[in-house]
């Protein structure tokens, strides 16, 4: 017969082990299934017709033999892989970021010493130690009238390295109020930048300060220009 002698491909071997701990309990019974896959397809339809679509069947051999049967007799990339045989064993796939992240970061170094060659990087070139507790004085363009500049004068109470995207940020106190203003390290807004002090800390960010009195915030005049930033001509007397 067609299904019997299909039946008997699949060869169920039941092993008796029992427990050396307690006689009382029950023998297990372990289920143990070869299925020959170098047989013909039409035998192999069969036998996972009358085994894994047969629900009391599969219940009946335990979850083992149920994953090691279902490995056997199917394949979730038919048809463009063989139905019954091994599988491909494809190489590990990596995210697109994970796989662009050195081209990126050479991307990032080539800008990094683009902005540095053309000028445009003041701040690293100048203070390239940059850190919390230093006070500095930013020369900035004025969007409004390329002729006057604007100036911002306070403390850094915080740094974020991120390649082309770093930032920092400076404190001050302005009429009263605490006011924080966030700068990129490789803007080309900023002129020029000096080191008025340098105060070291334990601490990476000084955020604590938002916590305190606006004493402890104060650096004096933040929008305050040097003099000797726009030298006037002394007038002579004909």
């Amino acid at each position: 017969g067609g299904d019997d002698g299909n039946m008997d491909v699949v060869r169920m071997i039941r092993e008796k082990e029992r427990t050396r701990d307690h006689p009382a309990i029950k023998p297990v019974k372990r289920y143990h299934l070869e299925v020959p896959l170098n047989a013909p397809q039409e035998t192999l339809d069969a036998i996972r017709k009358r085994t894994i679509f047969n629900p009391i069947f599969m219940r009946s051999i335990g979850p083992a033999a149920r994953q090691a049967l279902n490995r056997k007799l199917t394949n979730r990339s038919y048809p463009y892989e063989d139905k019954y045989g091994p599988r491909m064993v494809y190489p590990k796939r990596r995210g697109a970021q994970h796989r662009a992240r050195a081209l990126m970061l050479r991307l990032n170094d080539e800008e990094k010493a683009a902005a540095r060659a053309s000028g445009r990087a003041v701040v690293p070139q100048k203070i390239p130690d940059l850190r919390s507790g230093d006070v500095i004085r930013l020369r900035l363009r004025n969007p409004n009238n390329s002729a006057v500049d604007l100036w911002f004068t306070g403390m850094v109470i915080a740094r974020r390295n991120s390649g082309m995207g770093s930032t920092f940020v400076v404190r001050n106190a302005v009429d009263g109020v605490a006011v924080e203003r966030q700068f990129p390290l490789y803007s080309p807004v900023i002129k020029d930048v000096e080191l008025l002090q340098r105060n070291k800390q334990r601490l990476r960010k000084l955020l604590f300060l938002r916590r305190r009195g606006v004493e402890r915030s104060n650096f004096g005049d933040p929008l305050a220009r040097p003099r000797d930033a726009y030298p006037t001509s002394k007038k002579t007397k004909s």
